[in-house]
């Protein structure tokens, strides 16, 4: 008689699993409190009796039940606690092997304490058990177990059993435990005994019915009660299931019969199944592991096979699949296979997303590395729809990523997947791309802003024309200016046109300037751009346009530069002739030559300035009459002034200019008397550098001049010279 579990060891075993999943999610990984917690439930598990293989956990509703026993929800606090939990992580039915290892609790503990989005990485929890290699744990796999029956062993007529089966229009899960129940008890199989024993019975009985059916009916019947056997053996439970799928029978039709029953089989089964076949590296192994994986439909296949990708090297994978493929496109047609390979690369490509939380800097960007070596299978495939979720996975771990090497590594990913969808024509992922860059441009925290630098020069080298605006703006952000203006150059037919219209609409001089030299790095590509301003309503548009083309010594333009010695503000004239200066060549300074007749003396001082001596010659007496004073206090404006004259004069300058200059040494005034010094001085270093004979006499008259700083400066400039 079977042993029967008292409810205190149930109630036990609830609450080590709340306990274990609390612990889980309060503490880190790791914790100690977690040991006893798993040592408790192990040792529970060794407390099962001898028939029992495992013990599971099913959620209805919000009972919990662990064979007959109900827990409900209502009367106990824990058990509310875990159906909640249960619920929130998608699982229906927890079933532990009594062989369940103590780190296979703890991955179990560990995955029941998982995120919503750690969950995602792996696609449910039954795959991120899978993964972490915890097969002794069964999430969702509860079945109705019919392993044998312990009715009294009879002799059974075996015609009859095969009438009573055939006459079933349609089997419920009732009649195919009753005809099993039937079929053990005439094989003589008891529920006390050894599954290998069950196994021998269960296959022996099964070979003597194929007889009978050959005998009585005809081998060509064997299809018909094949289908009906295939359906009640379904029914079985996994241990016997999987024995039977491991013999090796020299009888096809049984052999057909036994491959039947893979479908019904937990992932678990089928894959420990083709581990024990890879190992043992038989010269039929990988024949008889396509077979398996032939016989599985579905979003199943996928996930088997990638567990075996990443628990089973030994495999030659790529072969596996790639015969698989070929099958399936010719029972089943390529919409089918392509259907199934865009499946299998899903759950291939899932599988590395849990590497990409690793704690390991290193691990973290091997991930992204191996994730972006994963895309060009994608790409192979024109299977856009995953890519997309390959970038929502970067863009999740850019956001949440602090190291700065793996964030861009994780940037450079994206922008070399961009780069390939832009090659390939694929517009609407290079945008769907595009827009995940936005978040990293807004933020304007300061420990951001490496981070918004990597995403500057990504937006850059993908020269993507979303962020135009944005790039001009960061210009004048903190830190990011020299990133703004190479990402700015390097897509520079886009970026012109915007940078020329900002140009004219602002007025910040600060921001003008930051413009004005994005303009100039971009070089002479910007000059008919740049040249169309000249004719702008604002003067200072004309005036930042001319300094640019300064900059770019654009000799093309000098006829334009030259039109603007005539323009009427100032400043505009002043610019045009420092432009033409730059420029230099010879037709420029035919155009300076236009400035001496400026009516802004300004202006004409700056011409006289880029130009030789002989060419000024004939306006030094008019500009010599500018030093005379017009007011009777000193004025700084009109002394800084006269200073500026007075300092082209001794560029300048000759003989005709010393009288009046030396005039200025005698100036006095009853106020402000102390602005007038700066002008003497400059007077008495103009003398020295026009350096002729009378020009020297000058100052060596100065030397004795009264006015004691007249005298010591004057001797000081002629102790230099």
């Amino acid at each position: 008689m079977a042993e029967i579990l008292d409810i205190e060891f149930y109630n036990d075993f609830i609450k080590q699993i709340g306990l274990g999943i609390n612990i889980s999610k309060l503490y880190p990984r790791g914790h100690p409190s977690l040991i006893p917690v798993v040592q408790r439930l192990k040792l529970l598990l060794k407390e099962l009796p001898l028939e029992k293989e495992s013990l599971s956990v099913v959620v209805i509703e919000d009972v919990l039940m662990i064979d007959e026993q109900r827990f409900e929800s209502k009367k106990l606090p824990i058990v509310k606690s875990l159906v909640d939990r249960f619920s929130q992580v998608g699982v229906k039915s927890i079933t532990f092997d009594v062989d369940t290892s103590e780190d296979d609790l703890s991955g179990f503990f560990l995955a029941m304490a998982a995120t919503p989005a750690e969950i995602s990485d792996y696609g449910d929890i039954a795959a991120l058990l899978r993964a972490k290699g915890i097969l002794k744990i069964k999430i969702n796999k509860y079945r109705v177990g019919v392993v044998s029956s312990d009715e009294e062993i009879k002799e059974i007529n075996w015609e009859k059993f095969l009438e009573s089966i055939i006459s079933y229009k349609e089997f419920t899960e009732e009649d195919k435990i009753k005809q099993l129940g039937n079929f053990l008890a005439g094989v003589g199989v008891v529920g006390s005994e050894p599954p290998d024993i069950q196994t021998n019975k269960v296959i022996a009985g099964l070979e003597k019915i194929a007889l009978t059916i050959a005998d009585q009916y005809g081998e060509e019947r064997w299809n018909e009660y094949s289908i009906v056997f295939s359906r009640i053996l379904a029914v079985l439970s996994p241990v016997i299931k999987k024995n039977i799928i491991r013999y090796r029978t020299e009888n096809k039709k049984l052999a057909a019969l036994f491959k039947s029953l893979i479908p019904t089989m937990p992932d678990e089964d089928i894959i420990d199944i083709i581990a024990t076949k890879a190992k043992e590296k038989g010269p039929n192994s990988e024949d008889e592991i396509v077979d398996i994986l032939r016989g599985i439909t579905g979003t199943r296949l996928p996930n088997i096979l990638s567990t075996i990708r990443v628990n089973l090297p030994e495999l030659n994978f790529e072969r596996i699949v790639s015969r698989l493929m070929a099958e399936l496109k010719t029972v089943d047609g390529t919409e089918a296979a392509d259907k199934f390979m865009s499946k299998n690369l899903e759950v291939e490509m899932r599988s590395f997303f849990p590497k990409l939380r690793e704690k390991s800097i290193q691990e973290r960007t091997k991930a992204v590395e191996d994730l972006l070596d994963f895309s060009k299978k994608l790409f192979a495939a024109k299977n856009y729809e995953l890519l997309r979720i390959l970038i929502e996975r970067y863009d999740s771990m850019s956001d949440a990523e602090e190291d700065l090497s793996v964030f861009k590594k994780v940037i450079e990913a994206m922008k070399v997947i961009s780069q390939r969808a832009q090659e390939l024509g694929v517009e609407d992922l290079v945008q769907f791309i595009s827009k995940k860059f936005s978040r990293h441009l807004i933020r304007r925290e300061k420990i951001f802003i490496d981070k918004k630098k990597i995403v500057i020069s990504a937006i850059g080298e993908l020269k993507d024309q979303n962020y135009l605006a944005e790039l001009v703006s960061l210009l004048w952000d903190p830190g990011t200016f020299a990133e703004a203006r190479e990402a700015l150059i390097s897509m520079a037919d886009f970026s012109l046109p915007v940078l020329l219209e900002s140009l004219k609409e602002t007025e910040d001089r600060s921001v003008r300037m930051k413009i004005i030299d994005v303009i100039i790095k971009i070089g002479e590509r910007s000059i008919p751009g740049v040249v169309k301003l000249l004719s702008a309503s604002d003067w200072f548009i004309r005036r930042n346009a001319l300094y640019i083309l300064g900059e770019l010594k654009a000799h093309q333009a000098i006829d334009e530069i030259g039109k603007l010695l005539e323009d009427k503000n100032e400043e505009v004239q002043l610019e045009a002739i420092s432009a033409l200066s730059k420029i230099g060549v010879e037709k420029a300074k035919e155009y300076i030559k236009n400035g001496l007749n400026s009516h802004f003396p300004r202006v004409v001082i700056s011409a006289m300035r880029n130009l030789d001596r002989e060419e000024v010659k004939p306006k030094l007496l008019e500009v010599t009459q500018w030093l005379k004073r017009k007011k009777g206090v000193p004025d700084e404006k009109e002394e800084n002034f006269r200073i500026e004259v007075i300092n082209l004069l001794g560029e300048v300058g000759d003989d005709s200019v010393v009288d009046a200059l030396s005039e200025i040494l005698n100036e006095k005034a009853l106020f402000k008397g102390d602005l007038l010094l700066a002008t003497k001085e400059a007077v008495l270093h103009s003398l020295a550098r026009i350096g002729s004979e009378k020009a020297r006499s000058t100052l060596q008259e100065a030397t004795r001049h009264r006015e004691q700083f007249v005298s010591a400066t004057a001797r000081s400039i002629l102790e230099r010279i």
